[in-house]
């Protein structure tokens, strides 16, 4: 096999993994608001990000680029 085929196939695995990677962040993001939004309407209030990032441990700046 030549190093351009090679390189093609390396390419073509790696592209299917980062849309597949894309792809399983996009849903945990969407799980993530879904449940949040849940939450709100339950408690009838809204939950700050100061507020998830207290509970939850995760840097606040962190959770602004996620969700």
């Amino acid at each position: 096999m030549g190093e351009l085929q090679l390189f093609c196939l390396e390419r073509l695995f790696f592209t299917a993994y980062d849309r597949a990677y894309v792809k399983k962040q996009n849903m945990l993001r969407f799980k993530i608001k879904q449940l949040l939004e849940k939450k709100e309407f339950d408690d009838n209030r809204r939950i700050t990000i100061n507020e998830l990032a207290e509970f939850t441990d995760i840097n606040r700046m962190k959770l602004l680029r996620s969700l």
